[in-house]
Formats: C-alpha cells, structure tokens, sequence
C-alpha cells in the first residue's frame, strides 16, 4: 500500500500534471502517513466491534445497563484501555518494521508529543461511534449488519484504505467534515506535518461531545425499550 502511494505521487510528479507533493504529502511522507495510520487502525478498531451488538442480541446488555457504573463511561474506560494495548502491542511493531523496511523520516518529537492527544482523542470519537452502533441492534433483529456497514464507512472516510489527498476535491471536503476524518486522516497529518494541531483538536472536541449527547439520546431510548419488552 505505502509503495503504490509513494508511486502514485511520483507518476504525478513525472507526468507534470501536478508535481510530487499532494496537499503536503511527498513521496517520503507518504509512506510515514500510512505507517503510521496502519499503527493507529486498532486504536480505532477499524476493523469492527462486534461485542455489543452480539450482548443486546443475546440480552446479556441487561447485565451491563443493570451496573451501578454509567454505560456510556463504562465503554469509554473499556474502550480506550484496549486502544493503548493495540498501540503497544500492534502500533509500535507496525512502525518499527515499516520503518526498518523503508526508512521513512521519522516525526519530530514535537510532532509526536502533539500526536499523543490526538490519538487519544481518535480512540475516543471512535469508542462512541462503535457504541452507537452496537447499541443500534436494539431495533434490528441481528446488529451486524450495522456493524459491517460502518467498518466500509471507517474504512474509506478515516482515509485508512485511500488518504483522503487522493479523493476529488468536493469528496475530500466533504469526507474531512465527517467523524472519522478525526480518528485516523487528521492525527497521522498532524504527525507528518500536513495539519495544524489546534484545528484537529478542536474538531475532534467537537466531534466528540456532539457523538457523546447522541448516544446519550440512543441509550436512554434502548433503556425504555429494553423496560418494555423485557421487564
């Protein structure tokens, strides 16, 4: 993936239609952007949650709505607790084998230290999203549908898969005004130092107070419907 992007940016800039730099990325940077979002992918369990929706179905979520914790707090603390051992466990070795491999430049300190929060962030935005859907299966006869739907949406809005340099213009735009431009395409371009920290920051905050007040919504609704039907 990292050498067809690096090959893309170098046929642009051979062809001279556009030069070798896309909104920031180059042909080096390229390669520590998709490192990078490869190391964070778990972080953000890009590849899908499937615990809760599994739990409503099977009706084991009365046990975890019958805790004297809140729901939304409890998932947040699970969520990002298994975010920093996917980091450690996954994300460091993904970085140092790519690295090794390719030597790509690495980040400044600085951009590091900037990266941290943000990823935190990330892995926050994306403990609510997850939540919301699993939470979802409390109006479907099996959840996983839902789940497998938002793994395509996170796959190709988080720029995992494509970075969103390479979408036509009205697309990136539109896709960057979404959530899951903040878990992966705005951390990693603050690490390579294509975005500005404090704007990134400040979508993500944005981001993820407006995810936390509507899954507060969704689960005081599943809490009235699981009284309901349930007892």
């Amino acid at each position: 993936m990292a050498v067809t992007f690096r090959a893309a940016l170098n046929e642009r800039g051979q062809t001279g239609v556009r030069a070798a730099i896309l909104d920031g990325l180059t042909p080096r940077t390229i390669i520590t952007y998709t490192f990078s979002a490869q190391a964070i992918a778990m972080v953000v369990s890009a590849f899908g949650d499937y615990a809760l929706a599994a739990r409503v179905r099977s009706g084991d979520i009365a046990t975890d709505l019958g805790r004297p914790v809140d729901f939304s707090f409890f998932r947040l603390a699970h969520d990002l607790g298994r975010s920093a051992f996917h980091f450690l466990a996954r994300g460091l070795s993904v970085m140092s084998v790519g690295w090794l491999v390719f030597r790509f430049p690495l980040p400044t300190w600085l951009a590091v230290a900037k990266f941290v929060p943000l990823m935190v962030l990330a892995a926050a935005i994306a403990s609510r999203l997850w939540t919301m859907v699993g939470l979802a299966s409390f109006w479907m006869r099996d959840g996983t549908g839902a789940v497998q739907l938002m793994v395509v949406l996170v796959a190709f809005g988080t720029g995992g898969q494509l970075p969103l340099q390479f979408y036509p213009t009205a697309i990136k735009h539109l896709l960057r005004l979404l959530p899951f431009a903040s878990m992966m395409q705005l951390p990693c371009g603050v690490l390579v130092g294509v975005e500005s920290f404090v704007k990134v920051a400040a979508a993500q905050i944005v981001w993820l107070v407006a995810l936390e007040l509507l899954l507060r919504v969704e689960l005081h609704r599943a809490r009235s419907r699981l009284e309901l039907n349930g007892g």
